[in-house]
This record gives structure tokens, C-alpha cells and sequence, in this order.
């Protein structure tokens, strides 16, 4: 979005992308120019409030999830302890009981 001045007039154009093209697309040069600047800079804050409120979670989701593996790491190695103590070797993946013999 940006206010072009051309022979010595403020005119306001809105960039719009299709596709790999972007055009120009006219809005004017008064007050209903100016209306259509204050709605695209609405807009523009509001997307990246929104960018950042994502971000945010994004994070917070991933220190949870690092949580969550730091966990299954510990019950996984407690289960394993378990396991071993109790007489059941791991053998190719499996957990078997040692034979009396």
C-alpha cells in the first residue's frame, strides 16, 4: 500500500499479487483514498498481531512438548530399570523372561 505522487498529486494504490505478478490497483486521491489507507493499515496491524499471538503459542507449545519428552524419556528408562530387574532381558527388541536352567 502506498501513496504515489505523480505530477505533483498524492494518489493512494493498493499493490495486489496474482499469482508471481503484482499490480497496481488505483483508490484514489481524497478523503475515500484516505479511508481505504486507515482500512489497509487496520488490517496490516492486525495481521501481524495475529503473526505474533501465533508465534507465542507456537512457542509455548514447544517448551510443553520438550517437557513431555524429557517424561517419556524418564518412564521409558524407569520401565527398562523395571524390567531388567525383574528378569526380562531385551533381546532384539523384545522383552523376554531368562529360562531356569
Amino acid at each position: 500500500m502506498a501513496w504515489e505522487l505523480r505530477n505533483g498529486k498524492l494518489y493512494y494504490y493498493r499493490k495486489i499479487r496474482r499469482g508471481k505478478r503484482v499490480f497496481s490497483e488505483y483508490m484514489g486521491t481524497s478523503e475515500t483514498a484516505e479511508l481505504f489507507f486507515l482500512l489497509d493499515e487496520f488490517d496490516r496491524i492486525e495481521k501481524a498481531e495475529t503473526a505474533m499471538l501465533e508465534n507465542k503459542q507456537k512457542d509455548e507449545i514447544k517448551k510443553l512438548n520438550k517437557g513431555i519428552n524429557q517424561l517419556a524419556k524418564i518412564v521409558n528408562g524407569m520401565a527398562r530399570a523395571s524390567l531388567l530387574f525383574s528378569g526380562y532381558p531385551s533381546h532384539k527388541g523384545q522383552w523376554r523372561q531368562r529360562r531356569n536352567g
